[in-house]
């Protein structure tokens, strides 16, 4: 989030202070990041200098059963298949889908099994993911490194575990994560 930014030929200008929310799985990754922007203040993103002025480490929220997030950044979920020709498509998928949900299941179970690793059992993933207030949600076409992805912002409502929540919360919802897509804030917690 900046005070102020534009969109020019597919590139992002921001000007004044800009804020940048991180997140990782493991608290030691965020935690030994943090001490480095501390330590070295000054960064470049891409070719621009930045100055790093603060440095805060956000508390993980309590959860207690269904919570409503918001995308800071929009969510993805696809799968790739083959036309009658054999050639690949990539589908995506809207929230309003019944596989949209299923696909995101699918991702976290992948989540947990890599952050685990590969001989640890899966805790139990018993819950749902869904969309609330259709009405304000906002299908984007994000070109990222001349690929189309089909992406959604708006309010999800997460029944899971505490362990898959908190694994949604610092690697983000559905796919394409490690390229910024997916990333949420906790609404409220019922």
């Amino acid at each position: 989030m900046a005070e102020e930014k534009r969109i020019q030929k597919g590139q992002i200008f921001f000007s004044g202070t800009v804020r940048l929310k991180i997140g990782a799985a493991g608290e030691n990754v965020i935690h030994l990041l943090s001490l480095q922007l501390k330590r070295y203040p000054e960064i470049y993103l891409g070719n621009n200098r930045c100055f790093i002025t603060q440095v805060s480490l956000e508390e993980i929220p309590k959860i207690k059963g269904k919570t409503i997030v918001r995308t800071l950044s929009p969510v993805t979920v696809y799968s790739t298949l083959f036309n009658s020709q054999g050639q690949r498509r990539t589908y995506f998928y809207s929230p309003f889908e019944p596989d949209f949900g299923c696909q995101i299941m699918a991702n976290l179970k992948r989540k947990a099994r890599a952050y685990l690793g590969p001989d640890c059992p899966l805790p139990s993933l018993n819950g749902h993911i869904r969309p609330i207030k259709r009405r304000l949600f906002k299908d984007k076409m994000i070109c990222f490194k001349g690929t189309w992805i089909r992406a959604w912002d708006g309010l999800f409502e997460l029944n899971l575990p505490e362990f898959y929540f908190r694994l949604v919360y610092d690697t983000g919802l559905g796919a394409k994560n490690s390229q910024g897509f997916g990333m949420i804030e906790m609404v409220t917690s019922r």
